[in-house]
């Protein structure tokens, strides 16, 4: 499987290389990580050929075909495929191709930092490097926003774009910090791990600042996944994966309750929380309507009703919130449902949730099998998954490649430390 001829280059200094580039591509809003992983995975197979296919990873394929297959049924597409052999115009759907591709390329960095030949000292250096680069230019950022976005006007709208750009590089900061902060931690002096925990203390400052609710809800699932691992170090990481599995299983009946549970709480929450609790409430009902199959690839970009056309559900968030905010024009999806595992049951039904969820529950079992994880590998990969269940939970689409790929990439990122570690 690892090629043994010498070459003049590895594959863990062409993966440093190009994560030089990541605080600038998510400095600018992060669309650019699908060709960073794109990048990274051409030349995957010069270094390692795949001799079998772990089943984990089988699962995964599974899920990512029936998505693709889904866009035969879905108003957002106009099939799976369109045009014709003979005429030349035959193609396959744009989203089923973006997300194919994207699956392909994520899988194989990911495979290639599992099979390659590992001696990388100064890539690893590299990478965790670039995670303080850009953790000093979120804080450098938020002491002097208004000349930056003066000097970046030309580039990037000051009103809009830019303000969204900067909290998309504090999400993108979440996902590679915890190797930063494990190798710190690992480090053992305590100069260093108190290094890493005002560290911590000052980016949840500066996200916040930045208004990036959900890249200071991540530092808190960060934390909070890494003392997991912490407190049973040996299953943590495996107990992870397993919850997801469960999660996604059970999301219709967790997250369609949400609205319920704020309200008897009864503190006075963010608009935006009572947005999202009356929008899962709505994808809830959207996925009664197709349990089995779902309503196919993308579907919800569809469902714009605004709350105008829904009495009984303006009526309940009026009451829920400020009466003075102008809701009746407000869509009751606002174009995903921003939660992974209600848009996997909405869009590709009971199908796809169990493939999603078999995905995980076999991550898992492959995870309690591994006899030993590096400790640096251990942490810095409880902090990604941590980071990473937030933004599934609150924030991005379902088949938001460019999100995905970042992640691909901090991962790849964690199995280079855990395996250079391990040989050290």
């Amino acid at each position: 499987m690892i090629a043994k001829a010498q070459r003049w280059i590895s594959y863990p200094a062409i993966l440093a290389g190009l994560f030089i580039l990541w605080p600038v591509v998510a400095y600018m809003g992060g669309q650019g990580f699908t060709a960073l992983v794109g990048l990274a995975a051409l030349p995957v197979l010069y270094f390692a050929q795949p001799k079998s296919v772990p089943p984990y990873a089988l699962a995964f394929i599974a899920f990512i075909l029936w998505a693709m297959l889904s866009t035969l049924w879905s108003p957002e597409g106009d099939g799976l495929f369109s045009g014709s052999l003979s005429e030349g115009s035959f193609a396959i759907s744009a989203d089923a191709l973006r997300i194919g591709l994207s699956a392909l390329a994520m899988g194989a960095v990911t495979f290639a930092m599992r099979h390659v030949s590992v001696d990388a000292p100064r890539s690893c250096f590299v990478l965790r490097t670039v995670p303080a680069v850009q953790a000093a230019g979120v804080i450098v950022t938020v002491l002097a926003m208004e000349p930056i976005l003066h000097v970046l006007a030309p580039y990037s709208d000051p009103e809009t774009e830019m303000p969204q750009n900067l909290m998309r590089n504090a999400n993108a900061l979440t996902l590679l910090l915890p190797l930063l902060l494990a190798w710190l931690w690992q480090g053992g002096e305590k100069v260093l791990r108190s290094i890493a925990a005002l560290l911590v203390v000052t980016l949840a400052w500066a996200v916040y600042t930045t208004g990036s609710e959900a890249a200071v809800m991540a530092l808190i699932g960060m934390s909070a996944a890494m003392l997991v691992v912490w407190r049973f170090q040996k299953t943590g990481l495996s107990a992870l994966f397993a919850f997801t599995a469960g999660y996604i299983l059970l999301a219709p009946l967790i997250m369609t309750q949400i609205k319920g549970v704020m309200r008897i709480i009864g503190i006075d929450f963010p608009l935006s929380s009572w947005s999202r609790a009356h929008a899962w409430q709505a994808v809830g009902d959207r996925i009664q309507e197709a349990p089995l199959a779902g309503h196919g690839l993308e579907a919800s970009k569809r469902w714009d009703e605004t709350f105008a056309t829904k009495p009984a559900a303006l009526e309940e968030i009026v009451k829920d919130t400020n009466p003075d905010w102008v809701w009746q024009a407000y869509q009751i999806i606002p174009g995903h449902p921003h939660n992974m595992p209600l848009q996997i049951w909405a869009e590709t039904g009971l199908i796809g949730a169990v493939l999603a969820a078999g995905t995980c529950l076999l991550v898992s079992l492959r995870l309690y099998q591994v006899s030993h994880i590096p400790p640096i590998a251990r942490y810095a990969g409880a902090g990604l998954f941590g980071a990473c269940l937030i933004f599934f939970s609150f924030s991005y689409s379902m088949w938001n490649d460019a999100f995905w790929s970042s992640v691909a990439l901090a991962t790849a990122a964690v199995l280079l430390f855990g395996r250079q570690t391990a040989q050290s």
